[in-house]
């Protein structure tokens, strides 16, 4: 569960009818989304290190509060072992509210994890009460891991007193020593 859920324990489960609703409403990460974050693949020889960090960057995910790898020896052939990636997501969505001064305010509804996908979707209205126009909008997507090449794009679209802007981003950030 991703409310009182634990992945050292995945027997445990929510008890409070708060944490029961929230994790009734929460679409958990899909499978694909964890095995497309992971940098080896079925085959691969494993270490202690390329497990750690696999564990690490997961939990560097903004959708995931905790993930851990446990291994598991193979019944048929005991050169192989079997992986199970346990993952604690966040609940997705945020609502955030910033002033600055008296006359500039933001709203701002962000959903971390859509559908369960990793990609975020984010919306913003601007007020700014001595501007005209007085209110501004900004909407942004990111999809992350673009095609398992760890890649993130960002599609930005803003406009205000200041700007019309439309922008996309392409990033791709630095995840283990053993990622190409």
């Amino acid at each position: 569960d991703m409310i009182e859920g634990d992945v050292n324990d995945i027997t445990n489960v929510a008890e409070s009818g708060y944490a029961k609703f929230l994790n009734n409403i929460h679409k958990d990460s899909r499978k694909s989304t964890i095995l497309k974050n992971l940098t080896f693949e079925p085959g691969d020889a494993l270490t202690a290190y390329s497990i750690s960090d696999n564990e690490y960057y997961l939990r560097s995910l903004n959708y995931i509060e905790d993930a851990k790898i446990y291994i598991l020896p193979d019944t048929v052939n005991t050169n192989l072992v079997n992986l199970v990636v346990t993952v604690k997501d966040l609940f997705p969505i945020v609502v955030g509210f910033s002033a600055s001064g008296l006359d500039e305010f933001e709203g701002n509804v962000k959903n971390i994890n859509l559908q369960g996908t990793g990609h975020e979707l984010s919306n913003s209205l601007l007020v700014y009460t001595d501007k005209n126009p007085m209110l501004g909008y900004q909407g942004d997507l990111t999809f992350r891991n673009m095609w398992e090449s760890f890649f993130d794009g960002t599609f930005t679209y803003r406009t205000d007193h200041k700007e019309k802007l439309a922008k996309i981003l392409i990033n791709k950030e630095f995840i283990t020593p053993e990622t190409k």
